[in-house]
């Protein structure tokens, strides 16, 4: 081959290794890019309307007047580069866009956000015109667990051993009904000694510690979301009005 086309041969291949290498390599990240806004962007919206539920018990999952879900899906991939019109946010009763439900009811509690947008071409410039596709889709749960079949909450957020066993105290909860513990802390529940705790479902946020012959039995499942309080519909009692007490406490009697 004359020197002439055989350089024109290794030019055109030595361009396409450099498409594929610094258009393709800018792609992914930005396909990385795009699918990290559609994430955050579904969990915002999934995590609104878990606060939605919180507030009002009887709200399903739905988002309210205010449409503060969908607000907060486009507020989040604004802030990852990414507003209107490439983002989409579908909730109930919209209909899902894509993925293996697509043209379905959204059920309520869910959120499905959809990130397009596009990559200017560099070397792969000679093999085509236009920018390159850059698509991402995510879906986000956010619905209260229900909690009926509950025996023991523990609504501490935070708290070190919010749940706490030690000696040889046993807790068993019976029924087939459940022990919640909300606390995020890594050691939410605490045991020692040869206390036990039991339940046919024991739902911890956080963690758990154990020393000794401390056990927990049941199914006990870790990184929960919170339950709410099933009674922040009802008003706080008035300490007013509760009534007067006799305790005895160190040998010493005293009224309250």
């Amino acid at each position: 081959m004359p020197p002439a086309p055989a350089v024109a041969v290794c030019l055109a291949v030595l361009v396409a290794i450099l498409a594929l290498a610094v258009d393709g390599g800018l792609l992914m990240t930005d396909r990385r890019h795009a699918q990290a806004a559609a994430d955050a962007a579904a969990l915002a919206a999934a995590a609104d309307l878990y606060q939605q539920q919180v507030t009002n018990p009887s709200n399903p999952g739905i988002d309210g007047a205010g449409g503060t879900a969908r607000a907060s899906a486009f507020t989040t991939a604004a802030a990852d580069g990414y507003a209107k019109p490439a983002v989409t946010v579908n909730l109930n009763p919209d209909k899902y866009a894509e993925g293996p439900n697509a043209g379905t009811q959204v059920p309520p509690g869910y959120a499905e956000a959809i990130v397009l947008g596009s990559q200017s071409r560099g070397f792969s410039g000679i093999f085509g015109s236009g920018g390159l596709a850059v698509h991402a889709r995510a879906v986000a749960k956010g619905i209260v667990r229900p909690y009926s079949a509950a025996g023991i909450i523990l609504l501490d957020p935070t708290g070190k051993g919010a749940y706490r066993g030690s000696g040889n105290g046993a807790v068993r909860v019976t029924g087939g009904a459940s022990a919640i513990i909300d606390s995020d802390n890594p050691a939410a529940a605490r045991m020692s000694g040869s206390a036990s705790l039991s339940a046919a479902n024991i739902d911890v946020t956080g963690g758990s510690s154990r020393t000794g012959a401390a056990s927990i039995q049941g199914r006990v499942t870790y990184g929960v979301p919170p339950t709410p309080d099933p009674l922040i519909t009802l008003p706080a009692p008035d300490k007013a009005k509760l009534p007067v007490t006799t305790s005895t406490s160190a040998g010493r009697r005293a009224s309250t």
